[in-house]
């Protein structure tokens, strides 16, 4: 199994991985107006829930989070080499088994050796920066590149030496768990040799 690498996808061919929860997030806050209404003129009630507004139309909630509700992190030494920040979009739950970040590398930033037990979908949505599968050549991504990593594909990613890189991290949960963290990726991996 290999990370894929596909380049400026069609947003229809991400539904079935988890991103549709994104956009369906993104159209619920565009129809839904300042007092309680949505654009069709239907009743919106919301509520707060730790920071995130819940939103009730014919008796379903949805949750919608806005900008700033959620407040970034910074990410763990253990995790990331330079500075990354975390800002959570969503969590796995009993519900829903994907969860989603945005993760925002400074230039020279990357994440950590590891894997994901049923594999992850990145979508870079500003700069440009770097992945790497273990035993082959690091690959250049760039903003609109959307990678797929299989289950249990060991390989980091984070921006490159000169730019800063922000991609959207999806991934769903197995056993309770969305990642397994490994060794940190060394400054030889890490400047190492570029493949196509």
């Amino acid at each position: 199994m290999r990370v894929q690498l596909l380049r400026r996808t069609v947003l229809g061919l991400l539904c079935p991985i988890g991103l549709a929860i994104v956009v369906g997030l993104g159209a619920a806050s565009d129809s839904a107006s300042s007092d309680g209404a949505s654009s069709d003129g239907h009743a919106i009630e919301g509520t707060a829930r730790d920071g995130v507004a819940a939103i009730e139309t014919d008796g379903t909630v949805m949750h919608l989070v806005r900008p700033g509700q959620v407040k970034p992190v910074p990410g763990p030494d253990a995790w990331f080499t330079g500075s990354a920040v975390i800002t959570p979009v969503f969590s796995a739950t009993e519900e829903t088994p994907n969860g989603c970040a945005y993760v925002a590398f400074e230039p020279g930033a990357r994440s950590a050796w590891h894997t994901h037990p049923a594999g992850q979908l990145l979508v870079v949505t500003e700069g440009s920066g770097w992945i790497q599968q273990w035993g082959e050549a690091k690959r250049e991504i760039v903003a609109g590149d959307v990678i797929w990593t299989p289950p249990g594909v060991k390989h980091w990613h984070g921006a490159t030496a000169t730019a800063a890189m922000t991609h959207v991290a999806i991934q769903q949960a197995a056993g309770g768990d969305v990642v397994e963290w490994m060794e940190t990726v060394s400054d030889e991996q890490y400047l190492g040799p570029r493949g196509e």
